[in-house]
């Protein structure tokens, strides 16, 4: 964390809770719920947007279709942060999935059309890349 310029002391027990790390120290911080999630978000992106500074990034976040409305609106606020970064994102999620990033600049969709049954089986018997 030092790397990153993040004050190790009072990110810790932030980062210590969302790992369900027991003695995070939480409890010592009187915060609402809010509160608390809000800082952790928080803590994530300065995270990693230094990352970035260091070196470019990519990061894949899987099946977004089942994402809860607390972990959209925390990748809402981050795609906020990210024009002129070093961050590649790349999100998959089923075609009835609505999101609201869609009209920002720095975004691309990419549709993919599903394998047909016989096509899955081939995939599953052998690598297309063999």
């Amino acid at each position: 964390m030092r790397t990153f310029k993040i004050d190790i002391a009072s990110s810790l027990p932030y980062l210590l809770e969302l790992l369900s790390i027991k003695d995070s120290g939480m409890e010592k911080i009187s915060m609402s719920p809010e509160g608390k999630k809000d800082r952790l978000i928080e803590i994530m992106k300065q995270i990693i947007l230094k990352g970035s500074e260091i070196r470019p990034l990519v990061m894949a976040i899987e099946d977004l279709h089942w994402v809860d409305k607390s972990t959209e609106d925390a990748l809402k606020y981050f795609l906020e942060s990210i024009p002129g970064v070093k961050i590649l994102l790349i999100f998959t999620y089923r075609p009835e999935f609505v999101h609201t990033w869609g009209r920002k600049s720095y975004h691309n969709q990419l549709t993919l059309n599903r394998l047909s049954n016989r096509e899955s089986l081939v995939m599953v018997k052998k690598p297309a890349w063999n």
